[in-house]
């Protein structure tokens, strides 16, 4: 769906009785080109804003075994964080854009 009046397409997938929207808007700035303007920003949580996307799992071990299979690059592997009391991983699509899995 355009939404041209807002600069906006978005695109709804479902599947399973779940569904993700996607979102873009068209005049946003793209990580490289903040980074070329100011490169004290090499960190994309640095920048404010949708930062990544999370997952809820049951078995966070498989699901990171399972990404590895498939080569996809880690931001951070399997971390126990005890501040947040969170286990969690961070990968990162072709883009860029972080994907966040964390134990339920």
């Amino acid at each position: 769906m355009d939404l041209l009046q807002y600069s906006l397409r978005i695109a709804f997938l479902k599947l399973d009785g779940f569904q993700l929207e996607l979102v873009e808007f068209k005049p946003s700035v793209s990580y490289e080109a903040i980074q070329k303007r100011f490169p004290v920003v090499d960190d994309r949580a640095k920048i404010q804003g949708l930062g990544k996307l999370a997952f809820l799992v049951e078995d966070i071990e498989a699901v990171a075994a399972k990404m590895k299979s498939h080569i996809v690059k880690f931001e951070r592997d399997i971390t126990d964080d005890k501040e947040f009391v969170a286990i969690f991983i961070i990968a990162a699509d072709n883009s860029g854009n972080w994907i966040n899995s964390s134990r339920k």
